[in-house]
């Protein structure tokens, strides 16, 4: 690609670099009075928690494949929103270990914030490429970038639904590969491998949906662009093929252990009513009337009417993105719309995924395509009709709006309860509509060019106006965001010295996890069998959150602690630390007879199938504390009786390996409250065993009499392999990147 960045593209870029810092100054100003926050929710506690985890394993230079702080234990790597060796998550943790500071509340939204910049510009020279040679295409492409970069969409729920953000804004640079590889008659294959590397990232982000959007937009932009070619779908298959080869390589240290993972968790057992959900018919009226529920749809009143003309344009490349705005609009309806239906069992992937509405990420891109076009449009010759048409157009779209808000006004004054923030916005809109229109009227008389630049601020001043108050920022400083700091019944946990045990965070007063809630036992340091990950082992799960009652939850996973609303348990406890939180009463109880995390047990139960261990789990007449659920027969001979003396010590545990000794004169069962996962290699005495599935959700490794060493080590084979193959593949796109450098110098 040998583009020239001239004056007018440095305007541009600089006129989105002051756009977003318009929008996120109150992020980053010193000035606590002035200081806004993300909202806390998923962004605290999912993403700064399980952040906070990666930044305290990555800063002493240990990759975090376990994480056991959470759902009882989880593979932290394999976690798709753990996004644990995204590469631009390893540069946030670099740069602020480099200038010494600490995870915080506000570093994940300096990240987001970042990457929302990375969109708009890197969208912006997509644009810049797919109109190059045509008069206008510099304000084209910052109108159609700030369309998509703050629309209804991006600066709402993705700022704090971080991995949906952070996979999104890699799809520029997916399509600009696309589009290089295939504007010249000979293919050039260096571009799509970039094209790849692109949706590679995507996929590392952490949100799979999103990632699979791309994909699929991805290979449908492929094809069109391959399909004026003789040997079209040669040519289809080898791109498609070069760019999923290379977007596997990229992300295979990622992709490998999660599809291991996914098929392990209860996520796996959602049906069509849980993924069917989507956009109603009705919130099609969020285009020209945001904020009266939520508006991911808008793209403002300004770009809606420049869309409309793009797609009115002359010209192949807007039928694709008039089919994707279309395809992408009916599939964020979801159930609603028979062809979410029709496709469910036919298109591939699409029965994983729940959240239809997020298919709106491609009418996003899609919008922006057409808004570059609309203002190109504006720009072209016209006959005295055409121009008489547009200009006739736009004054119908702005008296239209203009009655709309007249008639909102006069039900406003005639119904005392009627919806304020209507008005407000059918104002907003009849305002922007009354000025673009006269701005488009007035550059078709005159094609002076400072006309196109006010219209083009004035698509970026509305988007502004209206998403500037975005419900996901809210002004609590950073100091001020106390969720950071453990409370003190939390304090009272940390100060137990106790080698290893859980807690159960519970469901305080609406909030999973400790509180405040959310996955804070990996922020913390303490070991929480619940969390709110997406992701839950389906096991762990159905004891922890779904069937089994709370008391046989705290037997199975060791727990020791639980956080409470009430002063009381259904088993024996005594309340040692109490706190108010969210206004009421929040106590911490220790659990008289807790069971430990390695116990050493001398009668089992052998029962195949996780299901039918939970039911004799459940019996109120089973003691599991003295028998264990094998799902395997141990082929032990067990006496039944506990000998004296007999005792398991846990005497070294990290996150991936952990040690216990155990003695014992009778053959026994070694019951570890860990979770039964692939990739866990134990060693007795040095020799390799294999620890039997227990309860339908940990292990046990029975042993024989005697004193013994048992090691529990993490070394799971998806991820060395994924490891592997990113390694070689990231290698060879860098050789690929210096190739191309050196041979560009040489011309």
């Amino acid at each position: 690609m040998n583009i020239k960045v001239n004056r007018a593209d440095a305007y541009a870029v600089l006129a989105l670099a002051i756009v977003w810092l318009v929008f996120f100054w109150r992020i980053f100003t010193p000035n606590i009075n002035d200081q806004a926050t993300f909202i806390e929710g998923d962004y605290f506690g999912q993403f700064v928690t399980f952040g906070a985890y990666q930044y305290q394993r990555l800063s002493t230079g240990e990759i975090p494949l376990w994480n056991p702080y959470n759902n009882g234990g989880l593979p932290f790597l394999a976690d798709t929103q753990s996004a644990a060796l995204y590469p631009p998550r390893l540069l946030t943790i670099a740069l602020t270990n480099l200038t010494g500071g600490a995870w915080t509340y506000s570093t994940l939204q300096n990240e987001v914030a970042f990457h929302l910049l990375f969109y708009t510009l890197v969208l912006y020279a997509f644009l810049r490429r797919l109109l190059r040679h045509m008069h206008g295409g510099h304000p084209a492409a910052f109108a159609g970038a700030v369309t998509a970069g703050y629309g209804g969409l991006m600066i709402s729920y993705p700022l704090v639904q971080v991995a949906l953000l952070e996979a999104a804004v890699w799809i520029p640079l997916v399509l600009l590969g696309i589009l290089e590889a295939t504007r010249h008659e000979r293919i050039r294959w260096s571009w799509l491998a970039f094209g790849g590397l692109g949706l590679g990232l995507s996929w590392m982000a952490g949100h799979p949906q999103t990632a699979w959007f791309a994909t699929y937009l991805a290979i449908a932009y492929v094809v069109w662009r391959m399909w004026p070619r003789p040997d079209r779908w040669r040519m289809s298959v080898l791109g498609i093929g070069l760019l999923g080869v290379v977007t596997l390589g990229v992300t295979a240290v990622h992709f490998l252990p999660g599809l291991e993972y996914l098929s392990l968790t209860m996520r796996t057992g959602l049906g069509f009513d849980e993924k069917a959900g989507g956009f109603l018919f009705q919130d099609v009226t969020m285009m020209l009337y945001p904020r009266l529920t939520w508006s991911p749809l808008y793209m403002g009143v300004v770009g809606l009417g420049l869309a409309v003309l793009g797609a009115l344009r002359t010209g192949r490349e807007r039928w694709f993105w008039i089919g994707a705005l279309g395809t992408g609009l009916v599939l964020s309806l979801g159930g609603n719309s028979a062809m979410y239906h029709a496709l469910y069992n036919v298109v591939p992937g699409l029965s994983f995924f729940r959240g239809q509405e997020r298919a709106v990420l491609i009418v996003v891109n899609a919008v922006a395509v057409l808004v570059a076009f609309g203002v190109i449009r504006l720009h072209e010759e016209f006959t005295i009709s055409q121009n008489a048409d547009v200009q006739r157009g736009w004054r119908l779209y702005a008296a239209f709006v203009a009655v709309v808000a007249a008639g909102v006004f006069l039900l406003s004054a005639t119904m005392p309860d009627f919806n304020g923030a209507l008005l407000e916005q059918a104002f907003i809109t009849a305002f922007f509509v009354l000025v673009a229109s006269g701005l488009v009227v007035r550059f078709l008389q005159t094609k002076h060019t400072i006309i196109i630049v006010l219209l083009v601020a004035l698509v970026a001043f509305e988007l502004l106006t209206v998403n500037i108050r975005t419900d996901v920022i809210e002004p609590i400083p950073v100091a001020r965001r106390g969720v950071m700091r453990p409370m003190p019944v939390v304090n009272h946990v940390l100060n137990d010295d106790e080698l290893a045990f859980r807690v159960d965070g519970g469901i305080v007063h609406g909030f999973i996890g400790i509180p405040p809630g959310g996955n804070t036992g990996s922020l913390f340091g303490v070991r929480d069998m619940r969390g709110i990950s997406p992701l839950f082992l389906d096991g762990a799960h159905a004891i922890i959150q779904r069937e089994s009652p709370v008391q046989v939850a705290w037997e199975v996973f060791a727990v020791k602690y639980v956080f409470s609303e009430f002063p009381s348990l259904a088993v024996p406890s005594r309340i040692v630390a109490e706190n108010m939180f969210l206004q009421m009463p929040l106590y911490l109880h220790q659990l008289e007879n807790p069971r430990p995390f390695v116990h050493l047990v001398y009668d089992y139960e052998v029962i195949t199938g996780d299901a039918f261990a939970r039911q004799l789990l459940a019996d109120a007449r089973f003691d599991s504390r003295e028998v264990i659920i094998l799902a395997d027969d141990p082929m032990l001979e067990v006496s039944g009786q506990r000998p004296d003396e007999a005792q398991a010590i846990l005497t070294e545990y990290t996150p991936e390996q952990f040690s216990i000794t155990a003695s014992t004169a009778e053959a026994a069962i070694l019951s570890v409250a860990h979770v039964d996962y692939p990739g866990w290699q134990v060693t007795l005495n040095g020799q390799s065993v294999t620890p039997i599935r227990a309860y339908g959700a940990v292990v046990g490794v029975p042993l024989p009499a005697g004193e013994h060493v048992i090691v529990f080590r993490y070394i799971p084979l998806s991820f060395w392999v994924g490891a592997g193959l990113s390694l070689v593949t990231w290698a060879g796109l860098a050789i690929l990147g210096l190739w191309q450098i050196f041979k560009h110098r040489r011309l």
